[in-house]
């Protein structure tokens, strides 16, 4: 079963309930949803979550790497990489979980993160859209997006965050911020 972004607003107003079980979410719940939602990815992004970017401009088509925010002008074509060489082990790797890259083509930007078997996009997301990372739980995602700064103003003054909601989002968030580093990993040479 895909799990929507729409699905993960539902969970989170549910959870603070917000939302009554068994009742849907009204058009402008939906929408106001979305805002918070896509708000609460992009702050993941803006505090680092994934790693740091390193910045490159490039003319030419190019294939980014892992940790990379790309700009581009217009015309010019970036590719996200499914495999990656491995300069430690030899050979080729497929890109980190959770690995990130940012893309910024004539000004249209893009953000994608490695999620175990795909890049997955963080940026311009719909309602009906698969929710990124909720394959790692769909109902600790809601809870994180739950006690996300962007749900509560959004709804905040309806919701009712309880502690056992607040500490699966944290155990959530802090499942992911386990996973990030920005460095190859290095074999040690011992004397």
């Amino acid at each position: 079963m895909t799990i929507t972004c729409a699905n993960i607003i539902t969970y989170a107003m549910r959870q603070t309930k917000v939302l009554g079980s068994g009742k849907n979410t009204t058009a402008a719940e939906l929408s106001d949803g979305m805002v918070a939602l896509q708000s609460f990815y992009d702050l993941m992004v803006a505090d680092g979550l994934f790693g740091r970017l390193t910045d490159k401009y490039k003319t030419d088509d190019y294939e980014a790497a892992e940790f990379e925010r790309v700009t581009a002008p217009s015309g010019v074509s970036i590719t996200f990489p499914s495999t990656l060489s491995d300069d430690i082990e030899g050979g080729s790797r497929p890109p980190r979980d959770l690995a990130i890259i940012e893309t910024i083509v004539n000004g249209v930007r893009v953000v994608k993160i490695w999620d175990r078997t795909a890049w997955v996009e963080l940026t311009n997301l719909a309602s009906i859209d698969e929710a990124p990372l909720s394959g790692r739980g769909a109902w600790a995602l809601g809870a994180a997006f739950a006690i996300s700064g962007t749900f509560i103003a959004m709804f905040g003054e309806g919701a009712d965050i309880t502690p056992s909601v607040a500490a699966l989002g944290r155990r959530f968030m802090g499942s992911l911020s386990g996973k990030q580093t920005t460095q190859d990993g290095r074999k040690v040479a011992y004397y």
